[in-house]
């Protein structure tokens, strides 16, 4: 297998360990605390993705350095058995103290894994096939997020979710052995960037991932609380999360083979829309049928969000470990910041409404911005 294949099969089964994680401890929260469906609860999980993903934003920039200056393939091996041992010992969790705190080391390790693994794929492909080469690598991760969830609705429901929280631990682990050898770039400093211009999408392309990851976190914590107070079961709950996540693998397919967005300024204000408009209207939607194909929209714009981020981070040489962790970082900021706000916004308004307005706020306010950017170039 091929260094490339080895790479896009890492990145597709760490993610599914990841957010069949994800998906499975959010289920077994409820359990711990007791709690019932609604503003608490809300606030608890707008938490819980606050520390994790804060956790991981704040490392990932220094972890991204290091991985320029090490082997590449040691950092990510390393944060898959981190993060594998942190989930096998969140199975066992019996407070919900120890669970949170579990995950917030296991998002922390993956630190290790993500700006590694993407610097290296920065390294190896060739210039003129760099977009492709990281459409294709999307595809892997997110093809891996989307699975993850579906299978931990499927899981918990027939085995409960301490046991698929264990399973995720021991899929991080194996993730591991698929990583090929990644030998270090080098501390070789950052080129300056070629224009004005190409800082500008740059930075539009940030804030697009900065929104994106911060509202799809917010209805990662979200959903289920909606949907459990209709009494939806599990399978349906992380059903929704599958369809919004495997809308953004139709978009990175998609950027596998249209590279006519690069350098464009109608895409940002597209995909802004696309962000804004879904959240602010699945509150008022009783039928978790009814609200997928407003998420399989959203999910579209997460899709252009991330492959541009990373697409502009990449392109140029240098220390793409470093630029590689700028991305995870900004990522994982706002992965953070707006489930934290979201969460506050849900007890405040006494219901789960209240974070979908955060979600659609800070959409808009960020997609302004970035035409604003893009506009100027």
């Amino acid at each position: 297998m091929s260094p490339r294949s080895r790479i896009n099969l890492a990145a597709f089964a760490y993610d599914l360990a990841g957010f069949l994680f994800t998906g499975a401890v959010f289920l077994r929260l409820p359990e711990l605390t007791g709690s019932r469906a609604g503003g608490s609860e809300s606030q608890l999980n707008g938490l819980v993705q606050a520390l994790a993903s804060g956790g991981y934003a704040a490392l990932a920039l220094r972890m991204g350095v290091w991985s320029d200056r090490m082997a590449r393939h040691l950092s990510c091996r390393l944060g898959t058995v981190l993060s594998g041992t942190a989930a096998l010992i969140a199975a066992g969790a019996g407070s919900p103290v120890a669970l949170v705190g579990l995950v917030v080391a296991f998002w922390c390790c993956n630190s290790l894994f993500w700006p590694a693994l993407q610097g290296g794929l920065g390294d190896l492909a060739p210039d003129r096939e760099r977009s492709r080469w990281v459409a294709t690598f999307n595809v892997s991760w997110c093809l891996g997020k989307a699975a993850g969830f579906l299978v931990a609705g499927i899981l918990v429901q027939l085995f409960g979710a301490k046991n698929a929280i264990a399973v995720a631990g021991v899929i991080a682990i194996a993730s591991g052995f698929a990583v090929p050898r990644l030998p270090s770039s080098g501390p070789r400093p950052d080129p300056v960037p070629s224009s004005t211009s190409s800082g500008r999408f740059l930075i539009a392309a940030w804030l697009a991932n900065f929104a994106a990851f911060g509202v799809g976190n917010i209805l990662v914590s979200q959903l289920p609380v909606l949907g459990r107070s209709l009494g939806e079961p599990a399978t349906l709950i992380d059903g929704q999360l599958f369809v919004l996540f495997g809308a953004q693998v139709v978009s990175f397919f998609v950027l596998v083979h249209w590279h006519g967005w690069i350098d464009k300024k109608k895409p940002f204000l597209v995909a802004g829309v696309a962000m804004v408009v879904p959240p602010l209207l699945l509150p008022g939607i009783e039928s978790a049928w009814l609200r997928m194909p407003l998420l399989f929209v959203t999910g579209l714009s997460f899709g252009f969000a991330y492959q541009a981020s990373l697409t502009y981070s990449l392109r140029r040489g240098g220390a793409r470990g470093k630029r590689a962790g700028i991305h995870e970082a900004v990522l994982g900021t706002g992965a953070s910041l707006l489930p934290l706000l979201a969460g506050q916004a849900a007890l405040l308004a006494g219901g789960v409404r209240g974070a979908f307005l955060v979600a659609g706020g800070a959409a808009a306010v960020l997609a302004l911005v970035q035409v604003w950017l893009v506009r100027r170039t």
